[in-house]
């Protein structure tokens, strides 16, 4: 697992403990769309994770300009931290300490 697939998984399970949507897009660095969509069930935002050593690519940053036209709505990340630090400032739904672990029962994603 590379590092930004790591930081992914990591941002994916915080989400899942928070009852955020999370969507992983695949193949996404190539044609520049944002590597995961969360959404709140208000509202929608898009993050590239970026491990230390990554760079955005030119098409990266014109998709990111180009989301954030009307109103900052994606945003480039390098840790679950700062996704929390995002959303605590700009999801309608509070944020709690307490993360609950969803884990997997016979299939299905229960939380404990």
């Amino acid at each position: 697992m590379t590092p930004a697939q790591k930081i992914k998984s990591e941002i994916a399970d915080w989400c899942r403990g928070q009852g955020f949507k999370y969507f992983a897009i695949i193949a996404a660095s190539k044609n520049g769309i944002p590597d995961c969509v969360i959404d709140d069930l208000h509202d929608t935002w898009y993050f590239e994770v970026k491990s230390e050593n990554d760079v955005l690519s030119s098409i990266q940053k014109h998709t990111i300009k180009i989301l954030n036209t009307n109103r900052k709505r994606a945003y480039v990340v390098s840790s679950v931290n700062e996704v929390i630090n995002v959303l605590k400032r700009v999801s309608k739904v509070k944020i709690t300490d307490n993360i609950k672990k969803p884990r997997v029962v016979i299939g299905r994603v229960d939380e404990f």
